[in-house]
């Protein structure tokens, strides 16, 4: 008993000793501090909509691949939208998420009003994501699929196309246009 007292205690010695420097070995001194610029707080929580490639890149998980997705993809009105607009794949989403915030652009001025073309009607082959989403009855998802099915030639198309459904699209219907 008394011989196997000290082995214990040499044995969780070299446990502890062994634990200290694996841990050091994690934090690489070489690696330098991310800096942060915008909305960016941490290293920890990211802005999708002010991040720059620099901080995305470095972000766990998001490479330079991801990176220019997001980039690209910006203004994000809530982070789901890396989802739902298939920038990132849903398992890498899961998994950086509670790291991950959006704040919401500054409102410009058409999308503080409901959109009004001289003629009171919003053009779908020329008009912004912006004024399609203020525009009353066309959502995010709607405007989405007007600017990937463009050009049109008649507004009539949202429906011949399948960008919309008809009882959508008679509401609307008053108030767009297709113009070349």
């Amino acid at each position: 008993m008394a011989r196997r007292l000290p082995r214990a205690l040499g044995s969780i010695a070299v446990l502890v000793l062994t634990a200290g420097v694996a841990s050091a070995q994690d934090d690489p001194a070489g690696d330098p501090p991310i800096q942060t610029t915008g909305w960016a707080i941490s290293a920890d929580i990211l802005d999708l909509n002010t991040a720059s490639r620099d901080e995305l890149t470095r972000f766990k998980g998001i490479g330079l691949l991801y990176a220019d997705k997001i980039i690209r993809g910006r203004p994000y009105q809530a982070r789901s939208e890396l989802v739902s607009r298939s920038i990132i794949p849903a398992s890498l989403y899961l998994r950086i998420k509670h790291q991950l915030y959006a704040t919401p652009p500054a409102p410009a001025a058409s999308a503080l009003r409901d959109f009004e073309p001289a003629d009171g009607r919003l053009d779908v082959n020329h008009a912004t994501r912006d004024e399609l989403r203020s525009f009353k009855g066309i959502g995010q998802m709607w405007a989405d699929k007007i600017i990937s099915g463009r050009p049109y030639k008649a507004a009539i198309e949202l429906v011949g196309r399948r960008v919309m459904p008809l009882s959508a699209y008679e509401r609307i219907q008053s108030g767009i246009v297709a113009r070349p």
